[in-house]
C-alpha cells in the first residue's frame, strides 16, 4: 500500500491496539479490583470446616436446635392422636358388637353382659386417650409461640447474612459494568473519530498522482551518461577501480535502489555487470515499470559488452553522478574498507549463482564488506569467498 491508502491501513492498526489496551485495561480492572474483592469477601465470611463450610453448619445447627423441641412435642401430639383415634374406634365397633348380640336371640344373658362390660372399658380408655391427647395439645400450642421465636431468631441472622452478600454483589456487577462500559471512556470516542478521519481523508487521485510521480512514468530518472575518463576525478577512479572486489557487478537504479509498487518490493541485486530485479513478494509490477526496468537492463548489457572489449587499463565508468562527490567518497569509503566480523546464519540459504555463498541456519560466517546499501555483504565461509544477504545473517 502507499498514500492515503498506506495511512489508512496504519491507523486500521493502531485503532486495533487501542482497542485492544482498553480490553487489556478492562482485563486488569475486572481481574485485580473485582475478582479480588469476591475473593477477599469470600475468604472473611466463608471458613472452610472439615467437611462442610462453616457458617452453613452453623445456620443449619441453629435451626436444628430450635425445632428439636417442637418436633419432639409434635411426635408425642402425633402418637395421643393414633391412641385416641384407635379407642375411638373399638368403642364404636364394640357398641355395633353389642347391639348386635342384643338383637340375636341366640346369645345369652351372659354374653351379653360380658360385651357390655368390655364395652365400657373400652369407652374409659377412649376418654383417657382423649384426655392426654388434649393435654398435649394445648401444651404444643403453649410451646408453638417459643419456638416461632427461636426459629424467627435464626432465620434473621440468616437473612441478615444474605442480605449482606447481596449488597456485596450488588457492588460488584455495578464495578464490573463500570470496567465494560467504554462510552464513559474518553479514549474510546477518539479512536473512532481519529479513524473516521484518516479514512475519510483517502484521495485515489492523490494516491495515484504520488505512484505516478514516485513509481510511474513522472518519476526522475538517472540515466547513464557518457563521462570521459579527464572528467573523473581520483575519488572515482578509485571507486571504478574496485569493481573486481565486488565481482564487476553494476547497479542502475531509478534514483532509489529498492522500490515499493503495488503489493510488491523489487530490489536491486546483482548479475555480472547486468542489473537483475528479483521479486520479493508475488502480486506483479506495473507494466510501465517493468518495461522501463528491462529497457534499463538492456542498456547496460550493451554497456558491460562494450567495456569487456576495452584494455584492462581502460576500466569502464561506472554510472554515478560525478558531480556528486560527496556521494562518491562515501562509496569509495564502503568499498576500501575491509572488515572481519563473524556472524550467525539465521536461516538456510541456497546460492543462485556461482559467486554466492550456500549456508544453513546456525552456521558462522565471516563479513568483510558490506555492499549495495548493506543489502548483500561479502564474506568467507569454509575457505571460499563470497556474497550472501545480509539479512539472512545476524
Amino acid at each position: 500500500e502507499y498514500g492515503s491508502a498506506r495511512e489508512s491501513w496504519s491507523e486500521l492498526l493502531v485503532e486495533a491496539d487501542k482497542l485492544a489496551d482498553l480490553h487489556q485495561k478492562c482485563r486488569n480492572q475486572i481481574a485485580d479490583d473485582v475478582c479480588r474483592s469476591i475473593v477477599s469477601w469470600k475468604k472473611d465470611h466463608y471458613h472452610k470446616s472439615k467437611f462442610h463450610w462453616k457458617e452453613t453448619r452453623l445456620a443449619e445447627d441453629g435451626f436444628e436446635r430450635g425445632q428439636k423441641p417442637w418436633a419432639k412435642r409434635v411426635r408425642t401430639v402425633n402418637r395421643l392422636k393414633k391412641s385416641y383415634h384407635g379407642a375411638a374406634q373399638y368403642v364404636e365397633q364394640m357398641n355395633r358388637t353389642v347391639a348386635d348380640a342384643e338383637r340375636d336371640p341366640s346369645t345369652s344373658a351372659e354374653q351379653c353382659k360380658k360385651l357390655i362390660n368390655k364395652t365400657e372399658k373400652a369407652e374409659a380408655a377412649r376418654v383417657k386417650a382423649r384426655e392426654k391427647y388434649v393435654a398435649r395439645i394445648e401444651d404444643i400450642n403453649v410451646y408453638n409461640v417459643t419456638y416461632q421465636q427461636d426459629m424467627q431468631g435464626e432465620f434473621d441472622k440468616c437473612q441478615e447474612f444474605e442480605g449482606e452478600r447481596i449488597d456485596f454483589f450488588k457492588t460488584v456487577y455495578l464495578r464490573t459494568q463500570t470496567a465494560l462500559d467504554f462510552s464513559k471512556d474518553e479514549k474510546y470516542g477518539n479512536i473512532y473519530e481519529d479513524s473516521f478521519k484518516t479514512f475519510d481523508s483517502m484521495s485515489a487521485e492523490e494516491d495515484l498522482l504520488w505512484y505516478d510521480e514516485n513509481r510511474g512514468s513522472k518519476m526522475k530518472m538517472l540515466w547513464p551518461k557518457f563521462e570521459d575518463f579527464e572528467d573523473v576525478d581520483d575519488l572515482a577512479r578509485n571507486a571504478v577501480s574496485t569493481r573486481n572486489v565486488v565481482k564487476d557487478r553494476q547497479i542502475w537504479v531509478p534514483e532509489q535502489r529498492t522500490s515499493v509498487m503495488r503489493g510488491e518490493s523489487l530490489t536491486v541485486s546483482r548479475g555480472k555487470g547486468v542489473s537483475s530485479f528479483r521479486s520479493l513478494s508475488r502480486a506483479s509490477s506495473s507494466g510501465l515499470i517493468s518495461e522501463r526496468l528491462s529497457m534499463g537492463a538492456t542498456s547496460l548489457s550493451q554497456a558491460s559488452s562494450a567495456e569487456q572489449s576495452l584494455p584492462e587499463t581502460q576500466a569502464p565508468i561506472n554510472a554515478l553522478d560525478v558531480n556528486n562527490s560527496a556521494a562518491l567518497e562515501q562509496k569509495s569509503s564502503q568499498v576500501q574498507e575491509r572488515i572481519s566480523v563473524p556472524v550467525r546464519a539465521l536461516y538456510d540459504y541456497t546460492p543462485r549463482d556461482h559467486d554466492e555463498l550456500g549456508f544453513s541456519e546456525g552456521d558462522i560466517i565471516t563479513k568483510v564488506e558490506e555492499l549495495d546499501d548493506q543489502v548483500w555483504c561479502l564474506g568467507v565461509f569454509n575457505g571460499k569467498e563470497g556474497l550472501f544477504p545480509a539479512n539472512y545473517c545476524e
